[in-house]
This record gives C-alpha cells, structure tokens and sequence, in this order.
C-alpha cells in the first residue's frame, strides 16, 4: 500500500511528539559533564590496558545490573498518543473518501497487487468515479470512521506483543561504555577495582570517543538517572531502556557512551563473548590511579609500558587513611 503511505505522509500533522515525555527526559538531555576528566576503574585482570589501551562497549547481557536494558514501564500506549492517533485518521478518512483521483488509482495499484486483468481495473475504476461509485464510497464512511477506535487499540494491541522482542532486537546490537566523575569513590574500588587491586583511568574528555560529529560537534556522555519509580508508559520516558538505574546503584555515580558495537575498532570472540572494543589514544590518558592493593613494582612497570607507547599521565598510588576512613593518594615519580 505504497501510495495510501505517500498519500498519508503528505497530510502533515504538527503533533509534537516532546508533549509526550515528562520532566526526566529534558533533565537527562540538558546535564552535561563539567570536568576535564572523566574515569573508568578496571580490575586487575585488565593489566594489558598498559600496553594496549581499549575501552570496551558491553552488551545487555554481560552487564552486571539484571534489570539494565529490560523493560521498567507498565504499557507502551498512551492516552495522548492514542488520542493524536484517533483524532488524525477521523480527520483523514473524509478527505480519502472524497478524493476519487486517489482511490482509482489505489484501486488500481491493490488490483494489480492481486493479479487482476487490465479489464478490471478498468471497469473498477470505472465505478469508482462514476456517481453511483461516489455515493457507495461516501455512504462507507460512516463505517470506517467507527472502525477507528477499534484499529488504533488493535494496532497498540500487536506493538505490545512485539515490543519485547523489538527492543531486544534494538539493544542487542548496542553496547555501553560505563564511567564516572569520581576516582577515589570506595565501593567502586571494591566492586570495579578488584579490591584495590586494580586501577584507575583518567581520560581527556576531548577525545572522539565521548563526542559526535555528525554536522556538529555534540557530547555522547549521558548521566545515569537512579530511580525506583516504574514510569507509566514507554514514551513518558524512552531513556528508561539506557539511562535509568535503580536507587541501589547510585553509588556509581555513572555517565556512560552508547554506540552500535559495529561502529567498534575491534570485535572478537573470547570465551564465547563477543567483545567489541575501541582504541584509546596514548595522549587521551591523562591520570592513572593505582589501587590500595597494587603492587608497587608493577606500578612501576605500568607506567614505563605507558611510557613506551607515547602516554605521559600523572600517576598516583591510593592509599587508606585509616584515622579519617577515607582514601588519600600520594603522586609517583615518572
């Protein structure tokens, strides 16, 4: 039905799909990171990070959160987008009906779709723009315009059965960069940093990797928003499926980057994983922490390995001051 989709396309509504999100979006859409570097804790095991930096961009499925991605709203319609879509196609219907140039010649695409004989279409089209033909169209409008209710919610009605599966589809082909503003936050030591046996990276927040440049140069680093609320449908807030977290991770403090993981460096199989990868720019690292339980001899050895590959960072042992329960850092010669 290509033609009744142009015909369609060219009834412009000036319906502001915005109208439909509440206040969470814009807040989303509007906080912007401040600081000149923004960090990435890694576990001891990421040790080859020093002689070849990458950030990986993880799927849905590796991600340690079991309700990232998934869905947290109650219904994919709403009252307003139903409406929109009632009032719309109740306004559209009379100015079908009344067009005969157009249903001859829907006539005649539906027709030649079905395999008719020229003949026909002929003698449908005939029909359709004689008198009688007009009359018989006119008097169906009634009709269809009580269909109109009943289509919309049959239409919602599929969306839902599918949706599931049309957002796994989505965010199976996405992965997300996690980040934060804080290197010395110490649940995310605990968690992210092996126990202190890990480190720390900072990262120039000028770098590629964090802004687009598709016509004008924009940041790709959302903040999370933490929150147990459920919203009420999918469109108050489309953000719920990549940027909205539960009040338990909180503690995270996390920005993140979402990017198709074909647009990646690197994508390998490792242990039946798909890991999908972005270099980093030996000059993009600005700041290296080391944990509280790394050893001080292959801090060293990192730092000569950045060294080698053109980094220059500042680099700092975190220590644990027991007297005031917090964590301190001392900077390390280079």
């Amino acid at each position: 039905m290509g033609l009744l989709n142009q015909y369609l396309d060219q009834l412009h509504s000036t319906f502001d799909l915005a109208s439909l999100f509440d206040a969470d979006v814009e807040a989303i859409e509007s906080t912007t990171y401040q600081q000149p570097l923004i960090y990435k804790y890694f576990s001891s095991a990421r040790h080859t990070f020093f002689e070849k930096p990458q950030l990986r961009f993880t799927q849905r499925d590796a991600l340690n959160d079991p309700f990232e991605m998934t869905r947290r709203w109650k219904e994919i319609a709403t009252t307003e987008l139903e409406g929109f879509l009632k009032h719309e196609m109740e306004q559209k219907l009379p100015i079908i009906f009344s067009d005969a140039d157009f249903l001859s010649k829907l006539v005649e695409e539906n027709f030649l779709e079905n395999g008719a004989s020229l003949e026909q279409i002929g003698l449908a089209q005939e029909f359709i723009t004689s008198d009688v033909g007009r009359s018989f169209v006119a008097s169906q409008l009634p009709a269809a315009q009580a269909l109109v209710k009943i289509a919309i919610d049959h239409l919602f009605a599929g969306v839902e059965q599918q949706f599931d599966g049309i957002i796994k589809s989505i965010v199976s082909k996405m992965g997300i960069l996690s980040l934060t503003g804080n290197p010395l936050n110490l649940p995310m030591w605990a968690h992210y940093g092996s126990q202190g046996n890990g480190f720390v990276v900072g990262l120039d927040m000028q770098d590629d990797i964090f802004w687009s440049h598709d016509g004008q140069k924009r940041s790709l680093l959302r903040k999370v928003l933490y929150t147990d609320q459920i919203t009420p449908n999918f469109w108050k807030n489309p953000y719920y499926l990549f940027l909205v977290k539960i009040s338990a991770w909180s503690y995270e403090e996390e920005w993140r980057v979402i990017r198709k993981l074909s647009t990646c460096d690197h994508c390998d199989i490792i242990s039946g994983q798909d890991i999908c990868v972005v270099d980093v720019p030996p000059a993009s690292i600005k700041s290296v922490y080391f944990g509280y339980n790394y050893s001080k001899q292959e801090a060293e050895d990192a730092i000569i390995k950045l060294n080698e590959i053109g980094a220059n960072p500042i680099c700092y042992a975190v220590k644990v001051d027991h007297v005031l329960s917090r964590l301190d850092v001392e900077k390390l010669s280079r």
